[in-house]
């Protein structure tokens, strides 16, 4: 059977809107889904540097609080009296990235719903994989993080991470690894932490110049001249 993706055109996703016709098996209906991403989750991928580990609220109903109109306002409500940030679809701030969530027709007008740039490839059976595309969800994280979407990564998750690579390291060194997984391993410590001492140069040195003292203007001649003026003035008049 041919691996090519399948001719289904992706839609974003509006909330109502329905599609009607032949699409995929009937097993692919799913619900729509928002991410969320809470303070404490972050990884580091190479190439992108620390990115926020998203997790979706999906409108299912009868779970987390979704009724059968499909509104999700009582689970973004929990979401966020837990500290979550609510990646809202349609956010200007994400840019291309705005129609984050489309679906694709679902036979007897359903939905399957998935992150832009997800498409299928036939399985025999009549089955289908979905193939998404990695690069671009790590693209999108980080977009989240460089536009100020969600809040940076504080210093007490990094070092959290660090500590699990650590030991990572040191389980694979008590092992007797292979020199070549151990360099690997290193090799992602070392970018790690130079990563966030990229991030973190820029924060201290806007502290520095907030804590920096004003600095005393050293009286030039003219100025001096002006005081000298204006002393002798004073006593004359005394």
């Amino acid at each position: 059977m041919s691996s090519t993706p399948v001719r289904l055109k992706a839609t974003p996703y509006k909330p109502g809107a329905s599609e009607e016709g032949a699409g995929l098996p009937l097993d692919y209906a799913n619900f729509p889904f928002e991410f969320v991403h809470y303070p404490s989750g972050w990884e580091f991928v190479e190439g992108f540097g620390f990115l926020p580990s998203l997790s979706e609220i999906q409108a299912v109903p009868g779970v987390n609080g979704v009724d059968k109109s499909l509104s999700t306002a009582k689970a973004r409500a929990g979401a966020m009296k837990k500290g979550g940030t609510i990646i809202e679809p349609g956010d200007r701030r994400l840019g291309e990235y705005a129609d984050y969530v489309v679906s694709y027709p679902v036979e007897r007008g359903n939905k399957h719903f998935c992150f832009l740039g997800t498409t299928f490839r036939p399985l025999p059976g009549g089955k289908f994989l979905p193939v998404p595309k990695p690069e671009l969800l790590h693209a999108f994280r980080k977009l989240l993080v460089d536009k100020g979407v969600v809040a940076p990564m504080i210093d007490a998750v990094y070092s959290k991470l660090l500590e699990v690579e650590n030991r990572g390291y040191t389980q694979l060194a008590k092992r007797r690894a292979p020199q070549a997984d151990l360099d690997k391993k290193l090799a992602r410590l070392t970018a790690m932490k130079a990563e966030w001492e990229r991030l973190t140069q820029g924060q201290a040195s806007d502290e520095d110049e907030e804590k920096a003292p004003a600095v005393a203007l050293v009286p030039t001649s003219e100025t001096k001249r002006i005081k000298s003026a204006a002393k002798e003035a004073s006593n004359a008049a005394g």
